[in-house]
């Protein structure tokens, strides 16, 4: 059983129906449109204004947000729980019940 080859493409024909389908839409979309073209301008820039504001809101909150938790430095916290339990086993009072840090895989684990 032979094949046979594929048939030669016609990409001339391709071009031209793609530009003919792309001017019939256009001439569609035209005569079809609900709104003059400053009309939709106009909706157009009161939904971008609308959108920034929106976008513009969460980036400040989530600013905000990363604000305070930078605020929290889990380091001065360790050296202070630290300090504290030094402290306390000097005075002879049992260690302040602290939060311990959090262990990671590259560091071994902490003894209570």
């Amino acid at each position: 059983m032979t094949q046979t080859p594929p048939p030669d493409r016609h990409w001339g024909s391709f071009w031209l129906g793609f530009v003919a389908g792309w001017v019939a839409g256009m001439v569609a979309g035209i005569a079809r449109a609900p709104r003059s073209g400053a009309e939709t301008r106009a909706l157009l820039s009161t939904r971008v204004e609308k959108l920034m504001g929106d976008i513009s809101f969460e980036v400040e909150r989530r600013g905000r947000q990363v604000a305070r938790e930078l605020e929290r430095d889990p380091v001065q916290e360790a050296i202070d729980a630290g300090k504290a339990a030094v402290r306390a086993q000097q005075t002879g009072r049992a260690e302040p019940a602290t939060a311990r840090p959090a262990e990671t895989d590259d560091a071994p684990p902490v003894a209570p």
